[in-house]
């Protein structure tokens, strides 16, 4: 797929910054707006409750990704994500970005309040 150019490690580097301010500014406010899941997936508890629905209500990050990008004005963000999944290992050498690892450990506090872990 490479042509016979010279990769362009200056101009790479500069996108690379770009993307991961792109990111981080996304996910702090991704922070903020998990404060807004808590009482949506309360919600949700409450109505399988009242409609006797005897199933586990599922929560977890992906679950919260979904209602922050369909629920909130920070749907056009996928793009960043997108770009996040390619260009992630690239940048960082991790799995995650640190921005990501925030947002995730924010909307596991709010799990570990709605749903209190059983002590043995």
């Amino acid at each position: 797929m490479r042509s016979g150019k010279a990769l362009d490690k200056v101009k790479l580097r500069e996108l690379a910054i770009e993307l991961e301010n792109a990111i981080d500014a996304a996910c702090e406010k991704g922070i903020n707006e998990a404060e807004q899941f808590k009482p949506y997936a309360a919600q949700q508890i409450a109505d399988a409750k009242a409609m006797k629905i005897d199933a586990t209500v599922e929560f977890n990050t992906h679950g919260a990704w979904h209602y922050w990008f369909s629920e909130t004005d920070l749907g056009e963000c996928n793009e960043i994500m997108s770009a996040f999944a390619r260009f992630s290992d690239v940048l960082t050498g991790d799995d995650q970005d640190p921005a990501i690892q925030r947002l995730t450990k924010r909307m596991q506090a709010i799990k570990d309040e709605l749903f209190p872990p059983e002590k043995k």
